[in-house]
């Protein structure tokens, strides 16, 4: 993991955490900055993962699927 990223292990089901997420996203997307006269918009890319994979497996798939959240246009969410 980056300097940019964090992990998060949950133990809800897969929906809820997804309905979770999705709320995060909205809500990080409604903060109002303003650097320099520029107003500044915050993204957010999240890639999701679920299984019975060891510790490193699961953070491996997860950042995979952020990679594939970035290149399909940041400000996505992947599940693989």
């Amino acid at each position: 993991m980056g300097g940019e990223e964090f992990c998060i292990v949950f133990g809800n089901s897969q929906s809820i955490f997804l309905q979770r997420l999705e709320a995060l996203q909205k809500e990080l997307n409604t903060i109002p900055t303003v650097i320099l006269n520029n107003d500044i918009e915050y993204t957010v890319s999240i890639g999701v993962t679920h299984g019975d994979q060891d510790i490193h497996t699961l953070i491996s798939n997860a950042d995979k699927c952020l990679y594939q959240a970035k290149e399909r246009g940041r400000n996505q969410i992947v599940v693989c």
